[in-house]
């Protein structure tokens, strides 16, 4: 959740309200063999912040990738995917995928 009185970004702060671990870069191969544009932005090493106006692709992107998964992939898009939906329903979130 991001808290954020006036402006500043020195004043910007973030509570993590939950997390998914990929220990096994389960999610991080799905993301690096997709072909969809939202999961190909991001980068096993490094991070990317999306907001919630950019929630309804990434949930398309992650639905259309968990039909296809199976086992614990499917597993890990749908713990991705529930974060994704608690996003988009709040404006004042962002959710993280940080890399290595």
């Amino acid at each position: 959740e991001v808290a954020q009185s006036g402006t500043s970004t020195k004043r910007r702060r973030l509570k993590q309200l939950a997390a998914v671990l990929d220990s096994d870069d389960c999610f991080a191969q799905i993301c690096q063999q997709s072909a969809m544009p939202m999961l190909r932005r991001a980068d096993p090493y490094g991070d990317l912040i999306l907001t919630p106006s950019e929630m309804d692709q990434f949930i398309n992107e992650l639905t259309a990738v968990a039909i296809e998964s199976g086992g614990a992939s499917a597993d890990r898009v749908a713990q991705v995917l529930d974060l994704a939906y608690r996003c988009k329903d709040n404006a004042r979130t962002e959710l993280h995928l940080q890399g290595d």
